[in-house]
């Protein structure tokens, strides 16, 4: 999915392109670990529905093995589709520049255009003050403190200390933006994570248009895709 953002955006911004196709060379940067331990997770979460259904359809049949899985390499795989950017911020960052728009950001906005906070991710000093409203979601130095704790799912972010402020000084993001949400427990768009679940709140369409490098023209192309449309908008601005 990421790979398809790339390349649409890239023939989008004209007038970036030659930055844009400089910056697509990360993706050659993915090493063999890296695919084998993402690939590993992937088989699980392929396997498991399968086998799931089969067991319990007729009592007298012998369940079927469930395929090992080396426990590290899936743990691995885990961590690359929660957190591996694969050098993507050269993208969001030098071409979109996504972290100087998200720095302007509050997290109530942030979370009604579907981005998802993972609260196993929050420590309990955060809970505590979202809960007695001491630590605001109107204010857009939350959205940067919650990406220092690494607990906006699918984003991740290099927050640096700039004139004494916490600054967002690099932005990329990873596979979980589009294919895990969370369950909601803590407040809507706060909860547990559910890795694999698509994202059906998600308005990537919107957040792009954000962008000052995206011309007006592709803004309004952009803010008509609505959240869960991703591949429907790819193929009308194709």
């Amino acid at each position: 999915m990421r790979h398809v953002f790339s390349k649409v955006f890239s023939n989008a911004f004209s007038h970036v392109s030659s930055n844009a196709s400089s910056n697509m060379s990360w993706s050659r940067r993915i090493t063999h670990r890296r695919i084998r331990a993402a690939s590993s997770l992937a088989g699980c979460l392929l396997v498991l529905p399968l086998v799931m259904s089969t067991v319990g359809c007729d009592s007298d049949k012998t369940a079927p093995t469930v395929p090992t899985v080396d426990a590290t390499l899936a743990e691995q795989g885990k961590d690359i589709f929660r957190h591996d950017t694969f050098g993507d911020e050269s993208f969001w960052t030098d071409t979109l520049k996504m972290n100087e728009v998200i720095a302007t950001v509050d997290p109530m906005t942030a979370l009604s255009v579907g981005l998802k906070v993972d609260a196993e991710a929050l420590p309990p000093a955060v809970v505590a003050g979202v809960q007695d409203h001491s630590i605001s979601l109107m204010d857009p130095a939350t959205t940067v403190a919650l990406l220092k704790l690494n607990a906006v799912v699918g984003v991740a972010g290099t927050v640096e200390n700039v004139g004494g402020k916490d600054t967002l000084t690099r932005v990329g993001i990873t596979c979980a933006l589009c294919h895990s949400t969370v369950d909601n427990s803590f407040s809507k768009g706060i909860g547990k994570r559910l890795d694999g679940w698509a994202n059906v709140d998600l308005d990537p369409g919107f957040i792009i248009a954000l962008s000052p490098a995206v011309s007006d023209m592709n803004k309004n192309i952009y803010k008509t895709w609505g959240p869960g449309n991703t591949i429907h908008g790819l193929t009308r601005t194709a």
